[in-house]
């Protein structure tokens, strides 16, 4: 892999607010699950748990099939279905995360989007807290923007997109969160990327968010509830909505909208994924659940460059209906 001549530049425009027609109904499935207290197995099972395992720290883990989870028993919900490629941390107590993301404008239609991100989860059910950061396109605007999310109820009261409700204290306006960001890569021709950090400060409790290396704003340590002793899963990759709205798979793009396969300067990827442990050092984490709902249609390649300031890194993707995912 040769990251050598990818150009770590983002501009941003003038501020424009990210809104979509859907909220992630995140209740995690196969690589997105929820760490609890510790309690009994028995305890822990609940509709659509396929598994429950114990962590290294007693915590009890449910492992949810993705369209079990209660969020579907919406009648609106019915044909709504979200894809992943992804990686996982799960088991311990993490203080922040980061990735260096390749920047793209991947196609997507009917009210659809898609996106690239980090996740920092805590907490089950209703108490559920999560942190969101990194770059998304819509079928609206079809552009590519910087955004951040969060919750502290499962996305059902608390919670928004980038400045849209009272929360996250932005404190520097340099990169302007649901702005559209320029240049973005281009298939066998130049790449782009973001740094995108989120940390926890100790001392004022606060979570950081960081974007090429400069503190945005923070989300403060009050409109948490269980994340503020740390979270409990990381998670890195993509993500779409499949409306089913041509009675197909959507075309709805991932990443560059080609499979992992194809490489550098073609797909999509993340690379210098670090964790933060609790005495606010990163690391690069030593095992990941890797995960992929549609390998046929998004997937993702997982690799590790010990030699280099890579670090661990996988590429991520796919195209949406094709011959490989006709439905």
């Amino acid at each position: 892999m040769d990251f050598d001549n990818h150009k770590s530049v983002v501009r941003c425009s003038i501020l424009a607010l990210l809104t979509l027609c859907y909220l992630l109904p995140n209740e995690f499935a196969n690589a997105r699950t929820f760490a609890t207290r510790r309690h009994s197995l028995e305890l822990a099972k609940r509709k659509g748990t396929i598994k429950s395992i114990e962590g290294e720290n007693g915590e009890v883990i449910d492992c949810v099939d993705i369209y079990k989870q209660p969020a579907f028993d919406h009648p609106l919900l019915k044909n709504h279905i979200i894809e992943y490629a992804e990686v996982t941390l799960i088991g311990g107590k993490y203080y922040g995360a980061n990735a260096t993301i390749n920047l793209w404008t991947p196609v997507t239609y009917y009210s659809e989007f898609s996106l690239a991100q980090l996740w920092l989860v805590s907490g089950r059910q209703e108490n559920v807290n999560t942190i969101e950061a990194g770059w998304m396109v819509d079928s609206g605007s079809k552009q590519t923007k910087l955004f951040i999310y969060w919750t502290a109820d499962n996305y059902k009261i608390t919670g928004c997109y980038n400045l849209e409700c009272p929360g996250f204290v932005q404190v520097n306006g340099q990169h302007a969160l649901g702005a559209s960001v320029e240049p973005v890569s281009s298939y066998d021709g130049d790449q782009f990327d973001v740094v995108i950090t989120v940390f926890k400060n100790k001392e004022s409790g606060h979570w950081w968010l960081q974007i090429q290396d400069q503190a945005i704003g923070y989300w403060p340590d009050s409109i948490f509830t269980t994340i503020k002793d740390g979270a409990e899963i990381i998670s890195w990759g993509g993500e779409i909505i499949n409306n089913g709205l041509e009675g197909h798979h959507t075309r709805t793009q991932m990443g560059s909208g080609h499979f992992p396969s194809e490489g550098y300067k073609k797909a999509a990827f993340f690379r210098n994924i670090q964790y933060v442990d609790d005495a606010g050092i990163f690391k690069d984490p030593e095992y990941l659940i890797p995960y992929a709902s549609k390998p046929s249609c998004y997937s993702f390649e997982v690799g590790e460059d010990t030699s280099t300031d890579k670090g661990t890194f996988f590429y991520f993707g796919g195209p949406g209906y094709s011959e490989s995912c006709p439905n």
